[in-house]
């Protein structure tokens, strides 16, 4: 899975997909056996009741994968209504030598946020928490978000080195 963060959490890690925090827990049940659990709130309810999902597979990675790609295939099915977070912008961009997703979401009534995923040397991608978590970018449509998104990247990425 190529949108995962760093942050953790004391019994699993945060996750971010499709704009949806997801709660991926792994563990080994025997030396040749991995469960792994996602949690997230259910953006198809209107309660955001805790939809679950559990795999199992002879390595956390395998249990991982096979459980993420339910839970995103979940996320991706087509509905009458509309989920709670519905991702209405994605943008790959160069940005002061970097390569960085970006994706907009509607968080609120006329308020849009961009989320930035930056690629690492090796292709994975993660997300840069502190503009999720500490300081979101966001406004009134897709494009001034991801602006904004674009301008405030280019000011951390001048004061950051090239290898974070």
């Amino acid at each position: 899975m190529s949108e995962r963060t760093t942050a953790s959490l004391e019994s699993g890690r945060r996750v971010y997909a499709r704009g949806h925090e997801i709660v991926v827990h792994t563990q080994r049940i025997h030396d040749s056996r991995h469960v792994c659990f996602v949690f997230l709130a259910d953006p198809y309810e209107a309660s955001r009741e805790l939809k679950i999902f559990r795999g199992i597979g002879a390595t956390g990675g395998e249990a991982e994968q096979v459980t993420l790609r339910e839970a995103l295939a979940y996320l991706d099915r087509p509905t009458v209504g509309n989920p709670a977070s519905i991702v209405v912008g994605r943008n790959t961009l160069d940005i002061a030598g970097r390569k960085v997703d970006i994706f907009c979401d509607l968080v609120g009534e006329e308020l849009y946020q961009a989320f930035p995923f930056l690629y690492r040397p090796d292709g994975t991608r993660v997300i840069i928490i502190q503009f999720h978590l500490k300081e979101a970018v966001t406004g009134a449509t897709p494009a001034e978000a991801i602006n904004a998104c674009i301008e405030r990247l280019e000011e951390y990425f001048l004061k950051t080195a090239p290898s974070d």
